[in-house]
């Protein structure tokens, strides 16, 4: 019995977020269009529907008592941080230091992959979103 409890919450959360996500409210040009506002949540609802399906029929298996929590709840912590974060030091610099964080609790050393992956990436994503894509991202209320 214990081995359907996670999938059925699972279950339960991705039909309330494919409710949820069928509720985004669509403009007049985007209810015509067949990608929209709507189509990566839908996506994302319906996988996360299919997968736990798929975990309550077969059974999750569970978890031993040498699995290592205190990773899994630290990097818990840093995904609040980094999402309380983001109004203030803005998306990228946030990202920067979450994966910053998450690289130094999942065990790298080295301090240039440490420093130069994270802000590698958010400088990337900056660039492909801001600069190609022309995508307006408020850069938080410490730089205004």
């Amino acid at each position: 019995m214990t081995q359907r409890i996670i999938p059925l919450l699972l279950l339960t959360f991705s039909c309330g977020y494919l409710s949820l996500a069928n509720l985004i409210p669509l403009d007049p040009w985007s209810a015509e269009e067949s990608v929209g506002p709507r189509t990566l949540p839908i996506v994302y609802g319906s996988l996360l529907l299919i997968l736990s399906s798929n975990m309550l029929f077969r059974g999750a298996p569970i978890l031993k008592r040498g699995y290592r929590w205190q990773p899994l709840t630290v990097i818990a912590i840093c995904i609040i941080i980094f999402a309380g974060l983001i109004p203030y030091a803005g998306l990228w610099l946030t990202v920067a230091f979450f994966l910053c964080g998450s690289l130094g609790i999942l065990g790298e050393r080295r301090v240039l992959v440490l420093i130069a992956a994270p802000f590698a990436t958010a400088l990337l994503g900056w660039f492909v979103i801001n600069v190609l894509l022309n995508v307006y991202i408020h850069p938080g209320s410490w730089w205004l």
